[in-house]
């Protein structure tokens, strides 16, 4: 049960310019509520982040209010895609990016900015 409420409150966040930082993808979703962990994976073999990340809150309802705010949104000049998801064991500890290549192309394809 604990697994299922994790997965009510982490986004995956697509669609990020190269210039977004864990940082600054955290100040654009701080406004929905507080934020347990942002996490933006890394390539390991160019060391830049491959575009997603993820961004996990304190209470499953500011996730939600993140969602319905967030998705197809400009964020750095580029059409944001925020939707639920989860952080693995190894995304977490910054070891390596996970696959999400099938969130990726359905949020792309949802996107209409």
């Amino acid at each position: 049960m604990a697994q299922t409420m994790n997965l009510k409150r982490v986004l995956y966040v697509g669609g990020l310019e190269e210039s977004v930082t864990e940082s600054t993808l955290r100040a654009a979703f701080l406004p929905f509520g507080d934020i347990k962990e942002c996490n933006i994976p890394l390539d390991n073999a160019s060391g830049k982040h491959r575009g997603f990340g993820f961004v996990e809150y304190e209470e499953t309802g500011d996730a939600a209010d993140a969602i319905e705010n967030m998705h197809n949104a400009d964020l750095f000049g580029r059409c944001a895609s925020a939707c639920a998801g989860r952080l693995r064991g190894r995304a977490r500890a910054g070891l390596r990016a996970p696959p999400a290549l099938q969130l990726r192309r359905r949020a792309r394809q949802a996107c209409s900015c």
